[in-house]
């Protein structure tokens, strides 16, 4: 179902992420659900999700791995989104206790993201203090950390832009992912809702696609309401979605793009079944403009 990354269409690969399900144990099952329409995934590990394989013994976190790197040997793409949500995963945090806890979980999610065969993981840059520039230090020297044991376990780590109106995270414009990128070697989990909700014309997106694409490998996005940071149902928000995803795959983006966390009261099987819908309808775009 999945659009296939090749030069034959307008869009990225679209994918699916396993927290639109809320990040459950049986990460197996969630999986299953996803590759019946998708043949992009991205895997997060949050919640009991987290719990799950961080409690798991040496035999057990094993045979999960084997059984999901089996699920997923034909995938056109995976990545791995690392935990985010609590202070012992934050990798700019001052409190030198949590930054370890933090690189720890962090090293974990790249382990489980090379024994299952992905090669990208997704992070979140960390919490924001009053003094930006101490916590961009030290989510530095957590990136030293990080690096060699990603590069050692063949992982790309991808730091997520940050949106408006959510002044808790750490938050860097275009230009300063592009300095992160040449100074660190990161590269780029583009959530396309966080970059709109800074209130870009079309060409300043335009402007701003351009800076990322290059530095980008993996895309995020979903629909959001006009003027209000929320994910919701693609077709039910004001983002020209086509529009970004051919511009980014015009500017020479290659990854999937993943539908990730959204707004509820819609259940997440139903939400899988809109997407597959979106897919359809952009195929049929694509097999049109190449007849």
């Amino acid at each position: 179902m999945s659009l296939p990354t090749n030069k034959n269409h307008r869009y990225p690969c679209i994918g699916f992420s396993t927290n639109v399900f809320d990040n459950p144990a049986e990460i197996e099952e969630v999986v299953q659900k996803i590759l019946l329409d998708f043949n992009a995934i991205e895997i997060e590990l949050e919640d009991e999700a987290l719990e799950r394989i961080s409690a798991s013994d040496e035999q057990t976190y094993t045979n999960i791995c084997e059984q999901l790197k089996a699920q997923l040997k034909q995938v056109e793409f995976l990545s791995v989104h690392a935990p985010y949500l609590k202070k012992d995963t934050n990798l700019a945090s001052d409190n030198p206790e949590m930054r370890n806890l933090a690189i720890t979980k962090h090293k974990l999610a790249i382990k489980f993201c090379a024994d299952i065969g992905g090669k990208h993981l997704t992070f979140h840059p960390g919490f924001n203090t009053p003094d930006k520039a101490t916590a961009t230090m030290w989510l530095l020297e957590s990136l030293k950390a990080l690096i060699p044991y990603a590069k050692e376990h063949q992982v790309e780590v991808c730091m997520e832009n940050m949106g408006n109106e959510r002044p808790k995270y750490l938050v860097f414009d275009a230009q300063e992912h592009l300095e992160l990128h040449h100074k660190t070697g990161i590269f780029i989990t583009l959530d396309l809702v966080h970059l709109c909700t800074w209130g870009f014309s079309w060409e300043e997106l335009k402007s701003q696609i351009s800076i990322y694409a290059p530095i980008t490998r993996v895309i995020h996005f979903n629909d959001m309401p006009q003027n209000k940071h929320r994910h919701i149902p693609l077709g039910q928000g004001v983002l020209p979605i086509k529009a970004l995803l051919a511009y980014i795959k015009k500017c020479g983006y290659e990854g999937a793009a993943i539908v990730d966390e959204f707004s509820r009261p819609i259940a997440p099987e139903e939400y899988l079944k809109m997407t597959s819908q979106f897919v359809q309808d952009i195929l049929r775009e694509d097999n049109y403009a190449n007849q």
